[in-house]
């Protein structure tokens, strides 16, 4: 507890009130909404229950805590579990959730309590200005307030990645 974090691979956070399948899935990587059923039988997402179910102070099942989710304000929420890690700096991937869809980076340092400062992620460059943007972006990513660059390529390809064109 005396320490604090730097989270080096922060995501935005949603605001929404998910059903409890979507609820699931958020503790997921799994983009397939037919997978996420299965999440609660899975250890760490029994574990998380417990402790969240702890820090909010409700049940220790998972229908509470979900309940707990949908009854409270959504910043209220976020905002509370985000100061509870101590964190000081959120390096935050402006890619993933996509924009729009999620919290970004400044409004997650404000939740978090803390500073926090957006990370260019590439992929997001090709699909918003195209492949021959990147470069650019990336030469110009320091000077806009970019911590630092991110590519989901050896997600994909793994540590076998020929060389992308025209990076």
């Amino acid at each position: 507890n005396g320490v604090a974090l730097v989270d080096h691979h922060a995501h935005g956070v949603y605001l929404d009130r998910p059903g409890l399948d979507e609820f699931r899935g958020r503790f997921s990587e799994s983009p397939d909404p037919r997978q996420w059923p299965h999440v609660a039988s899975g250890v760490t997402y029994r574990r998380a229950m417990r402790e969240l179910a702890a820090f909010l102070g409700c049940e220790s099942v998972e229908t509470a805590v979900h309940e707990h989710r949908l009854a409270a304000d959504s910043e209220a929420y976020a905002s509370a579990l985000l100061r509870a890690t101590k964190t000081e700096l959120l390096l935050v991937d402006d890619g993933f959730p996509p924009p729009g869809e999620a919290v970004e980076w400044e409004r997650l340092g404000e939740l978090a309590g803390c500073a926090a400062r957006p990370v260019l992620r590439i992929e997001r460059v090709v699909a918003e200005l195209g492949a021959e943007a990147v470069p650019g972006e990336v030469a110009a990513a320091g000077e806009r307030g970019f911590a630092g660059l991110k590519t989901i390529a050896a997600y994909r390809t793994g540590l076998e990645a020929e060389r992308l064109e025209p990076f």
